[in-house]
């Protein structure tokens, strides 16, 4: 987790020294019938990073052993052109055990996937669906189920699967180099005999250079 948190600030400070420098878009000018017009251009690639934050919804199998709680993320995404884009994601999930006193169960993501983007000339917000493919780790400390008259010990779980997501989400327009970032996933863990799946929600703020 220090290490988690030391990448994020380092992600984040760049992103904001770069933010000041950032060029997104080029200038040109053109005259018509006496007047001047300036006309801005997008440029490709941009690139981005968006610290998110949100809430993790196990369903299925999973919502028999944890509840709903909270997540912290972080996106790098590559837009190449006005359409498509490519992103990375870090992600970390906590949920509260179903069990009285056992401890919470967490999730470390880290994926990446391509983005398509839905856009309108006159709208400078845009709408996205995205999916993504990458290594899901699980980890829940070991305990004693309080229920159980045995006591017995828990053994302590630490496991990576392969899983996907699929999502669609909204980039929200606030000024040339930042966006509010709000979607939604459905992700897929695959295990030894079933799958493992939940649904997040996440917000952040999106810088572009």
């Amino acid at each position: 987790m220090k290490f988690a948190k030391i990448f994020s600030t380092i992600c984040i400070l760049f992103a904001l020294v770069n933010f000041s420098l950032a060029q997104t878009t080029t200038s040109t000018t053109t005259t018509y019938n006496g007047k001047t017009y300036v006309l801005d251009k997008e440029t490709y690639p941009q690139w981005s990073v968006a610290p998110t934050g949100g809430v993790i919804f196990p369903i299925a199998r999973l919502s028999e052993s944890f509840k709903p709680n909270g997540s912290f993320g972080l996106e790098v995404g590559a837009k190449v052109n006005k359409e498509v884009g490519f992103y990375g994601r870090f992600g970390y999930y906590f949920m509260a055990s179903s069990i009285s006193g056992a401890p919470v169960g967490k999730y470390l993501e880290a994926t990446i996937g391509p983005r398509y983007y839905f856009s309108s000339a006159n709208v400078k917000s845009k709408l996205f669906a995205e999916a993504g493919i990458g290594a899901y780790t699980f980890s829940q400390a070991s305990y004693v189920d309080p229920a159980d008259p045995s006591q017995t010990v828990i053994p302590e779980l630490n496991e990576t699967r392969a899983g996907i997501n699929a999502g669609i989400g909204a980039s929200i327009f606030l000024t040339q180099n930042v966006s509010l970032m709000l979607k939604t996933r459905y992700n897929t863990i695959f295990t030894s005999n079933a799958t493992t799946s939940f649904i997040t929600g996440s917000s952040g703020i999106e810088f572009r250079f």
